[in-house]
């Protein structure tokens, strides 16, 4: 197979930062995707803020194209973060992002897209400044950035076309994820507002908490869980994982994860980001640290109940508020916790409730597990797809 090495300069018919935008609330502006948008090699427009177009216009250039590739180009910790746009949606970037607009007349979009993911490391390196203010010049993005590819560009499409497939079968997952917690959620909700008013620690049998390490986190070992991994039931974020010693792990008297743990995030920003383990997801052993709170009903006789009810807008508000209403550090401690105001319903219903939503709730696990072992297989095909390893067959 013949290969072709050239800069990301000349693949691209333009390389730029977004804009420096005007700030609104009035839906009729763009939408501004910023670096909260770009993480784990997606772009989610939900952090997205709109643009007061009346009081700032905006070149057609700076409108994201589909396929354009976006680049967090700011931050430590944040610059050098890639995801490829596949939307047909009208929208650009800030000024702390930079547009990469591949040339289709040279390479396929979403080779591309895929080839500067799996540079990812290497663009993070370009990052340049003093603490706070890092920064990836659009210059030696373009310069330094050097793209090996087949010189065939319909080869160049069945390597993109695989890798495509693999995440689209993922996003397809998310969605029906989505989908059936919606409906969980709803079949909650009926039940919940036929509940009486009831302190949580008429519910909950058992609060306990994680601690911080020893020796803080380790390379490799037991994963640990923190804020920044809780998300909502069946999706964790499995990049840049923390972990501690399997030996430490061992000595655990408090803080290790079990199935049908609900684990709810206690302090900081986070207050009140809730999940649950279970049947080995997110991982078979794995505990948490000193910010998560573990909670059980007596026997998990209400493990979906009580996810639910802390998922609950309402009582998330509660838990944000009063973690947030001290002159102090933000924070619930257990009391606090165990004093908030919520419905039970009856024990019956509640009863009904777990037995009607289980086949559900392990069929979100069911594509969760199977999102992370295409996940892993995308990430060990990408490499050696791009580096000539695997060879292609002919047949269509």
């Amino acid at each position: 197979m013949e290969y072709r090495v050239e800069k990301l300069r000349e693949l691209s018919q333009y390389i730029a930062r977004g804009i420096t935008p005007k700030y609104t609330e009035d839906l009729k502006g763009i939408f501004v995707a910023n670096q909260k948008c770009i993480r784990n090699y997606k772009l989610n427009l939900g952090n997205a803020r709109i643009h007061d177009i009346n009081k700032k216009g905006i070149t057609n250039e700076k409108i994201v194209q589909k396929y354009d590739i976006l680049i967090n180009s700011t931050g430590v910790g944040t610059a050098g973060r890639v995801a490829q746009n596949f939307e047909d949606k009208r929208f650009t970037v800030d000024s702390h992002v930079t547009i990469v607009r591949p040339d289709i007349t040279k390479i396929d979009p979403v080779y591309l897209g895929y080839i500067l993911k799996n540079k990812q490391i290497d663009i993070e390196r370009l990052a340049e400044g003093s603490t706070g203010q890092t920064e990836i010049s659009r210059q030696r993005l373009g310069e330094e950035i050097v793209i090996r590819y087949p010189k065939n560009i319909e080869t160049q499409k069945k390597m993109s076309n695989i890798l495509l497939r693999l995440d689209q079968k993922i996003q397809l997952n998310n969605q029906i994820n989505d989908n059936l917690h919606e409906l969980v959620e709803s079949i909650f909700n009926e039940i919940y507002q036929s509940g009486e008013a009831y302190k949580l620690e008429n519910l909950i049998a058992n609060i306990s908490t994680g601690s911080r390490p020893k020796g803080g986190a380790q390379k490799k070992g037991i994963p640990s869980i923190g804020a920044e991994k809780i998300e909502k039931f069946g999706k964790y974020d499995y990049h840049s994982e923390k972990y501690i010693s399997e030996d430490y792990f061992n000595t655990l008297k408090k803080g290790v994860v079990k199935s049908e743990d609900v684990l709810l995030y206690k302090d900081g920003a986070y207050t009140g980001k809730v999940t649950m383990a279970l049947n080995g997801f997110p991982h078979e052993k794995c505990a948490v640290n000193e910010h998560v709170f573990i909670l059980n009903t007596k026997n998990n006789w209400a493990k979906f109940y009580l996810y639910f009810l802390l998922n609950n807008h309402e009582n998330k508000t509660k838990i944000f508020a009063m973690a947030n209403g001290k002159a102090a550090q933000p924070g619930l401690n257990q009391m606090e916790l165990k004093s908030l105001d919520v419905k039970l319903a009856p024990e019956y219903k509640i009863v009904e409730f777990e037995k009607r939503v289980e086949p559900i709730m392990n069929k979100i696990i069911c594509n969760a597990k199977e999102n992370r072992k295409l996940e892993q297989l995308r990430n060990i095909l990408l490499p050696k797809l791009i580096n000539g390893e695997i060879k292609l067959c002919n047949c269509k």
